[in-house]
């Protein structure tokens, strides 16, 4: 899938596989939890130089009611981009280099704690050089950068279950619905 990413004063378009390799036989989740970076031989990298951004208009996510799932669009309030917080590695394969990405994730803002337990580390903008800086391994800093995003700063609303089926790829996805 192509992404654009931000690794220190480079920005890079290309395929991109959301996930990250450990080894040949094991594969570690899209997210990593913000309560984990720092810690642990699968995080190391982000203790060095593989923090990136992932730049994005929103995302989904899926509120359960009664057994079944709805889905929200969240975006920035001023429809700014978000900064989505990464740990970015440059893999051999087989096949080539496999470029690959987990966001880190955190505990929820208000506004999402009614819709889902975790959501993405949104970098705030006054942040994004301390936390792309490679050569930054103040973790106090780097842990500011992995808190909640500032509620007053999102905002969420539902919209229709055709965002469950990939093959839809419309303006029409975003749209708000009647909860």
């Amino acid at each position: 899938m192509p992404v654009g990413l931000v690794t220190g004063d480079n920005f890079i378009s290309e395929d991109v596989c959301f996930r990250c390799i450990c080894n040949s036989s094991a594969t570690v989740p899209l997210e990593r939890s913000s309560q984990f970076t720092g810690r642990g031989r699968n995080y190391r990298p982000l203790r060095k130089r593989w923090r990136c951004l992932v730049p994005a208009s929103g995302f989904y996510e899926w509120k359960t009611v009664a057994g079944k799932k709805h889905p929200y669009s969240i975006r920035a309030a001023g429809d700014e981009l978000f900064g989505f917080a990464g740990i970015t590695e440059l893999w051999t394969a087989r096949a080539g280099p496999v470029h690959s990405v987990s966001l880190i994730t955190t505990a929820p803002n208000e506004v999402m704690r009614d819709i889902h337990d975790k959501m993405p580390v949104i970098v705030p903008v006054v942040d994004y050089r301390a936390w792309l800086n490679p050569t930054n391994a103040n973790a106090a800093e780097l842990k500011q950068s992995n808190r909640a995003y500032p509620s007053e700063l999102i905002l969420a609303h539902p919209v229709s279950i055709r965002v469950n089926t990939p093959r839809n790829d419309d303006a029409e996805l975003i749209a708000p619905i009647s909860a």
